[in-house]
């Protein structure tokens, strides 16, 4: 695609020395609600592409013509691990010896990481703040109303 840009007036920053620039902030997009299944699940996938919304299945996954793909997409693994459900990188889940990540290519997987949070950010800016001052962990047991901040493995921030 071809593009034409003409700039007419001052290209100088008008801006005085003193100053301050507003906060840049960036809302939250829209809710998502994403079902998940354990790995044991025949109907609800386990592996979670949190950029593009989207649950798979392991067979998705692993699906020969698309695997490399699938496999890099996947954000985190729903898992029921040592007696509890967890939320799990495919690094970690693969390293766990969790059945759906056994077949996932280490050289394309990500160690997504997230860290649990109190309170709902109030936006993405918010969300990087606590991210970087939270315990940045790759396996976490899941509870009722537990709350996580991740950073998807397109280094994107999306509150779980």
């Amino acid at each position: 695609m071809a593009l034409s840009l003409g700039l007419t007036g001052c290209l100088t920053d008008s801006k005085d020395k003193d100053e301050e620039e507003p906060p840049v902030t960036t809302p939250w997009a829209s809710d998502s609600a994403l079902s998940v299944g354990a790995q044991g699940n025949a109907t609800l996938g386990t592996a979670v592409d949190l950029d593009a919304r989207r649950v798979m299945l392991s067979a998705t996954v692993n699906d020969t013509a698309n695997a490399r793909a699938n496999m890099r997409s996947v954000d985190l693994l729903f898992t029921y691990h040592e007696s509890a459900f967890k939320i799990m990188s495919p690094v970690a889940a693969k390293a766990a010896g969790i059945s759906v990540a056994n077949n996932y290519i280490d050289s394309i997987i990500t160690d997504t990481k997230f860290v649990k949070v109190t309170t709902v950010p109030a936006n993405v800016e918010a969300a990087a703040v606590a991210f970087a001052a939270g315990t940045q962990v790759s396996s976490s047991v899941v509870a009722a109303n537990d709350r996580f901040v991740v950073r998807t493995n397109l280094n994107e921030y999306v509150f779980v």
